[in-house]
């Protein structure tokens, strides 16, 4: 006898995460992912440095979720 969740997963798959893009250094970026905005330009937050995230945040990029 298998639990419900994993018999549901074995019917079903997992659930496909959606794409929001590519960011500016090519990596893929997911629906719910943090990302900075700069200009028209977004980066994955948590594939870059702590001194790369500081750099953007004084250059007033802005800390968002991708929707």
């Amino acid at each position: 006898m298998n639990h419900p969740v994993v018999e549901k997963l074995e019917r079903e798959g997992l659930a496909e995460a959606e794409v929001y893009g590519v960011d500016g250094l090519g990596n893929e970026v997911y629906v719910g992912d943090e990302i900075y905005v700069i200009d028209e330009e977004f980066f994955l937050k948590e594939t870059l440095t702590a001194e790369s995230q500081e750099l953007l945040q004084t250059l007033k990029a802005s800390e968002e979720i991708a929707q």
